[in-house]
């Protein structure tokens, strides 16, 4: 397994460059009606690694082009644009931190070729880079993602791809995953199909257990099933790629998307994002992140069955980052709109395990809505002004109901259909107790009152029982 000692340097290493070569660091919030802003800067101490990496080049000002490719509906979109000094830094940074947390399976030799590949890479890559990541729970993995960058040199982008699975399976990378309880393999066959012309590669990257048998090992496995399948090309400058259950599919879609020219206009999603961050779209990086989408993806790779949620969201946390002038400025935004979702969701399934709770055999509902005699009734009225019918209905029936069908966002019951008009329209009601009126109305017509108190002759119940009470006459 991982050498714990491996992990604790890592962080002690990542502890010991923020504290040294950060000069400070600040955290404004401005809360709006609809959205929560905040925004931290991370000034960098001049001189120091983390300043060579908080770097603008001539990309600072441009615009993405490729964030049309940002789908609708992904529970995570990626937004980047190759600022070169920061990108180099940021990864050359990272790969150190990842050869502390891999110890001895990585050598000197395979660093510095991490290193030098890492460089490369960036150098290749042109202009922007445009990712979205959607849930596919039919698929294992649940999920395909889809990958659009702009290429300034096709030949060697190739190579390079070919030098990092090369390198995936000679160095160390292996033996890592295979300390983490992980077996991994990577394979790679060009030309395997054609397509209007462009040439499909294909990759499968494997993941399995070394202990199939244990629940972590079970866990990974129904999480990953057989892999992830890649595929992709090289379309007009621009390399595309997918990933996941459906990749031969979706990358026939995406050259599609390609050859005609690219998207007209940017998502509906992404639009509202750059609402939330008008600069968004400058950025060193912008991405979008949906918690309730991949709140659902995660229950589908669970080992155990969980129910699948219909989960209704359009909103998303939106993130964008800028470097410059030594110095790294992230924006986030936290919509009102998603954290009512999450609420919403989650008060549903807390309902929906009450409701399950309460349907398994012997459990005790002596005092719930099954202990309702079921001659009991209630009044109902509906509120269609073309029907207006008002009649008794089963009082155990009218609560299974509210409590099966109830909005957890919503303080008001939730209507149900009147047996007359058949229109969604009825609601609980009161009938006057005064015998010279017998006025059907709806509970609480009267405002800042009792509940049953009558519009037509201003009787209510509760209040002559409280006045009989205090008399000490209350007779039942």
């Amino acid at each position: 397994m991982m050498n714990i000692e491996n992990i604790m340097n890592m962080y002690a290493s990542i502890l010991e460059t923020f504290t040294k070569e950060t000069q400070y660091l600040s955290i404004a919030i401005n809360p709006k009606p609809n959205v929560l802003n905040i925004t931290k800067t991370i000034s960098a101490v001049p001189g120091t690694d983390m300043a060579n990496m908080f770097v603008a080049d001539t990309s600072a000002n441009q615009k993405n082009k490729l964030l049309g490719y940002l789908e609708d509906g992904a529970f995570m979109n990626f937004g980047f644009k190759i600022n070169t000094p920061f990108w180099k830094e940021l990864y050359i940074k990272s790969i150190d931190l990842f050869a502390v947390m891999a110890g001895e399976n990585m050598t000197t030799k395979d660093i510095a070729r991490m290193k030098a590949l890492v460089v490369d890479v960036i150098d290749c890559v042109g202009g922007p880079i445009a990712c979205s990541a959607s849930i596919d729970i039919k698929t294992k993995p649940p999920f395909v993602a889809k990958y659009v960058i702009a290429v300034k040199d096709k030949e060697k982008f190739n190579r390079l791809i070919e030098e990092a699975t090369q390198m995936f399976n000679t160095s160390g990378i292996m033996d890592f995953y295979k300390e983490l309880g992980i077996e991994t393999g990577f394979t790679m066959q060009r030309g395997v199909d054609r397509y209007k012309d462009v040439s499909i590669d294909s990759a499968k990257f494997t993941m399995k257990s070394t202990d199939a048998n244990s629940p972590q090992g079970q866990m990974i496995n129904a999480m990953y099933g057989s892999g992830f399948d890649y595929r992709w090309g090289m379309v007009d400058g621009l390399w595309v790629c997918t990933i996941g259950g459906n990749a031969n599919s979706a990358i026939r879609e995406l050259i599609d998307k390609v050859k005609a020219g690219g998207p007209k206009q940017i998502g509906n999603e992404m639009k509202t994002a750059l609402t939330l961050l008008p600069e968004a779209d400058k950025a060193d990086f912008v991405v979008t992140y949906n918690f309730l989408r991949l709140f659902k993806m995660m229950t589908a790779m669970l080992p155990v069955p969980i129910p699948q949620m219909d989960i209704p969201t359009k909103s998303n946390i939106v993130f964008a980052g800028k470097a410059g002038n030594g110095k790294m400025v992230v924006d986030i935004a936290l919509p009102k709109e998603h954290l009512m979702e999450i609420m919403a969701v989650f008060m549903k399934m807390q309902q929906q395990q009450k409701i399950m709770q309460q349907k398994q055999p012997g459990s005790p509902r002596s005092s719930g809505i099954d202990s309702i005699p079921l001659e009991e009734t209630i009044w109902v009225k509906c509120t269609n002004p073309d029907c207006k019918a008002a009649y008794q209905m089963g009082k155990r029936a009218y609560f299974k109901y509210i409590e099966e069908h109830a909005d957890p966002m919503s303080p008001s019951a939730p209507a149900l259909v009147c047996k007359k008009c058949g229109e969604q329209s009825v609601f609980r009601a009161e009938k006057c107790m005064n015998p010279d009126c017998g006025q059907v109305f709806l509970r609480g017509t009267v405002p800042n009152d009792f509940p049953d108190r009558c519009p037509k002759c201003s009787r209510s119940e509760t209040e002559e029982i409280r006045k009989r009470r205090r008399e000490g006459g209350l007779r039942r």
